[in-house]
């Protein structure tokens, strides 16, 4: 089992996928070197671009020179190299393996367009200067979302987390998107009771608490 020598991390408490490589480094107390990179401010400077990311994203992590830019990856790569026990990400079971993966996938491909495009469409569109959404786009984005909590209420209504009845990784980078956007637009989960029944059961975890609590002040 390899122990990497030297972890650099560059992110922001703000930003959902950060918060999930955070939580990594801080529940496998991994050592490593912490550099704070402001959502939108420092991410798109030519100087990050050109030291850090190219693409101007967050988070970022360095393993003993190589760097990762993509936060499935980087937990994928970090548990792998520091969790020995399998506490967070299957190894020797390939089938449960799958699992997490799988919900790591859907995260990208449905959790967070989903979740983020909802808060963008609504929310950050008009801070940042662009048009009121209609009636009817809100509805839209409404009944997406409301579809995706209906197909996590099934999920969760098979066993205690989103993969099997042990938290994973993959309930940390989705829950992650699920408490950003409930906190901006104060989404009531009470129609969705497993769904509710999760989202309590993941604050019973002292480093979410954490992480949340950093979240609401970068939020301030």
């Amino acid at each position: 089992f390899v122990i990497a020598m030297s972890v650099k991390y560059w992110g922001d408490s703000a930003s959902q996928p950060c918060r999930t490589i955070e939580y990594i480094l801080k529940k496998l107390n991994i050592d490593h070197e912490y550099n704070y990179a402001q959502l939108f401010v420092v991410t798109r400077s030519e100087e990050f671009k050109k030291n850090v990311n190219p693409r101007g994203y967050i988070p970022v992590v360095e393993v003993d020179g190589q760097k990762l830019y993509e936060s499935a990856t980087q937990a994928r790569y970090l548990l792998d190299s520091f969790d020995p026990n399998e506490t967070l990400l299957p190894r020797s079971d390939l089938k449960e393996r799958a699992k997490v993966d799988s919900l790591l996938d859907w995260n990208n491909t449905t959790v967070r367009p989903t979740l983020t495009g909802q808060l963008r469409k609504i929310v950050f569109s008009v801070m940042f200067g662009g048009p009121e959404p209609s009636d009817e786009e809100k509805k839209a984005e409404m009944d997406k979302t409301n579809a995706l909590y209906a197909e996590m209420e099934e999920i969760l209504g098979q066993h205690t987390y989103l993969a099997n009845d042990n938290l994973t990784i993959a309930d940390v980078q989705i829950y992650n998107e699920v408490v950003l956007s409930t906190a901006i637009l104060k989404y009531d989960h009470s129609a969705f009771p497993n769904v509710e029944r999760w989202t309590k059961q993941m604050v019973e975890d002292p480093v979410i608490t954490e992480l949340n609590e950093a979240m609401f002040k970068r939020l301030e």
